[in-house]
C-alpha cells in the first residue's frame, strides 16, 4: 500500500511575505522539512518527506495502516504547531 500526506501552507496566515515569493516559500518549507526529517529519524517513522516549493509531501510505502496513520499524525501535529501554533488534535476519521 502506498499513501501520501500533503500539507500546503496558507501563506496569508503564516507569513504574507511568502505569498508571492517562491524562493522564500521554498526556504520556509526547507526549514519545515528539516524538522520533519529529524522527527522521522528520532521516532523511526516509516515515511519519506520532500517538498515541491509549494507544499510538503510525505509518503508511506508498506502494509501497516496503523503505522501509516500514526506516522502521518505525528507529521500533522508538527505542521499544525509550527505553521499555525495549534494544539494537537487527532482527526476523528483516523480513529475509525
Amino acid at each position: 500500500m502506498c499513501m501520501a500526506f500533503w500539507a500546503i501552507p496558507s501563506t496569508e496566515v503564516i507569513a504574507p511575505e511568502l505569498q508571492n515569493n517562491p524562493l522564500k516559500l521554498g526556504q520556509y518549507l526547507d526549514a519545515t522539512i528539516t524538522e520533519i526529517r529529524h522527527l522521522i529519524d528520532t521516532q523511526s517513522l516509516p515515511i519519506h518527506c520532500t517538498h515541491n516549493f509549494q507544499g510538503i509531501n510525505c509518503r508511506y510505502l508498506g502494509a501497516d495502516v496503523r503505522a501509516c496513520f500514526e506516522a502521518f499524525y505525528q507529521i500533522r501535529e508538527l505542521v499544525r504547531s509550527k505553521w499555525y501554533a495549534l494544539e494537537p488534535h487527532r482527526p476523528r476519521i483516523w480513529d475509525t
